[in-house]
Order: structure tokens, then sequence, then C-alpha cells
């Protein structure tokens, strides 16, 4: 039977954003569960200059404060939101990733320790996953991860038309932002859930994700149906490519993670494709590790 959460031991749920810098589909599955299941933090992210990105700002849900911790420690480490080369774990135990640890922990003591269950959205927690479980365990908090998939055609076309970043480049960020946050969460809770189902049952994939994490929402879903039917359109997404063939020599690799997570999705373990997910992570490394292709940050 799901499990009631209390603030004694607060749930902190990381709505992993698996398309990289794509805020429509993390955006979209948070907000079917903001209007009652989970509490969006208090300050969410200033509004972007991008006009691909002129939405209102409440419709973005990253807590601002989070989003410039994880950024800092990225680029700290040396790496960033467009860098597809894999992190070491023990580099987000050194000493950047404490002095973030420590920020974040005071974070959320002053603002959030009071919520039963709170979501931190932003997709650079896909790379940041050990540094969060590692602060939640001493916080004696449970970490969730709520993982929304696009395909890598829709994502690397949307990345293309926002800032310009080749499709080769877009769909190795793809295989980074889902191998990381699939590998470094499979020992947590967790619903991995695809934009195309949210978009056309909303109420079912938030059912859905409080099978799978286990939690009982505060309200169900279906008895905010219309909150979440006023959040969520089909006109939300402007990239419809999922069979769109994509360039380049890791797209059969981005082709078959895809496959493989909609196994994960189910919620049955799956050793055979867990291990298959290693052995393309393995190769990801090897094909990114002695380059950084460049994508144009100013449109953080």
């Amino acid at each position: 039977m799901p499990r009631e959460r209390n603030a004694v031991a607060s749930p902190f749920s990381v709505c992993i954003g698996a398309e990289p810098r794509l805020w429509p589909g993390s955006s979209t599955c948070l907000g079917a569960t903001i209007p009652g299941p989970a509490a969006p933090p208090r300050r969410q992210a200033k509004a972007s200059r991008n006009p691909h990105k002129a939405r209102p700002a409440s419709k973005h849900w990253e807590p601002y404060e989070v989003t410039v911790l994880h950024r800092r420690l990225l680029r700290a480490v040396g790496s960033d939101w467009d860098d597809p080369r894999r992190i070491d774990h023990a580099v987000l135990r050194g000493e950047a990733a404490q002095a973030a640890r420590g920020e974040l922990a005071d974070l959320l003591g002053r603002s959030f320790l009071e919520c039963d269950l709170l979501v931190v959205k932003d997709p650079r927690a896909c790379r940041l996953v050990p540094l969060w479980h590692d602060l939640l365990a001493d916080l004696e908090a449970d970490l969730l991860a709520v993982i929304p998939l696009r395909s890598p055609g829709e994502v690397a076309k949307s990345l293309a038309a926002r800032s310009g970043t080749p499709l080769d480049v877009a769909v190795a960020l793809w295989l980074r932002h889902v191998i990381d946050a699939e590998s470094a969460t499979r020992q947590v809770n967790r619903a991995i859930v695809w934009y195309d189902d949210l978009l056309t049952d909303p109420v079912a994939t938030a059912d859905k994700i409080a099978r799978q994490l286990d939690v009982v929402w505060p309200n169900q879903p279906e008895s905010v149906r219309a909150e979440i039917g006023s959040f969520i359109s089909p006109g939300l997404r402007h990239h419809a490519e999922k069979a769109a063939p994509l360039p380049g020599t890791l797209s059969p690799l981005a082709a078959r993670v895809a496959a493989l997570m909609e196994q994960l999705a189910a919620g049955a373990y799956h050793p055979a494709a867990l291990a298959e997910l290693d052995e393309i992570g393995a190769a990801l490394d090897r094909a990114t590790g002695v380059i950084r292709p460049h994508v144009p940050l100013d449109v953080v």
C-alpha cells in the first residue's frame, strides 16, 4: 500500500527533466501534479529572455536558488548543461560539491523542510543525483525521482530551433542526461513517464507516478482534473518528431536507449535492459570523453 508521507521524514521528489534545456516536457510533467499532489518551490526561476520561452514564469517551476547552485557547481567541476561528457561521481563528493551541498542544506532548512512533499525540478539534476542522494540521506529525507522523457528526435529538433545546437550534439546531450538520470536513480523509488502519455491522459500519468513512487497525493488527480487540463495542452508540443531519423554516429544508440527506457517505464525490473544501458553508457563515455561540443550558453 502507498505510504502517507509526513513532515517528520519529509520526502523530496527530484523531478528530473531528462530533456536537456527543454523546459516544456518536464515543466508539463510537474504542472500536472502541482494543482494538488505536490508543493512547488516558493521562488521560481526568472522568466527567460529567450522568445521561444515566453510563457509565464509561473509555468516553469524551477526553484531559482537551486538552479543557480546547480549551474555554479557544474561549472566549478568543469562541466555545464551543454557538456555531454560524464562527470565522475567522485567529483560530486569533492570540495566544490561539498560547498554546494552545504548551501542546499541551508536553503532546504530555511524554506522547504516543513513541506510534506517537495518537488525540485531542474534538468541539471540529471547530472547531480549523487549530490542530492547524499544531501537527503543526511537530512533523513526520502529521495524520489520522476524522469519525464521525450524522444531524442523531438529534443534534437527543439534544441536546434531554440539555440542552434547541431543535431548530433543534441543527440549526445539527450543520451547523457537520460543515461545519467536512469543510472543514478536505480536504488530509489522512481517513475519514468513519456511526454506523449502525459499529453494524452495527464490524470492517468499522475496516478502512475503516485503508484511507482509509493506516495499518496494530498489531492487525488481525478479531483483536480479541470485544473490539470487548464495547464496541459497539446499546443505545448512544438516538435513532434518521434519517428524522424537522426544524423550522426550516436543516433542508433539514442534510438536503442529510447526503446530500453520504454521497457523501464512500465515499472517492472528488467536486468537485461539495465545491463544494456550500462554498455551504451560506456560507449557514450568513450565517444564524448575527448571532446566538448559547445552550445551557446545565452539561452539559460
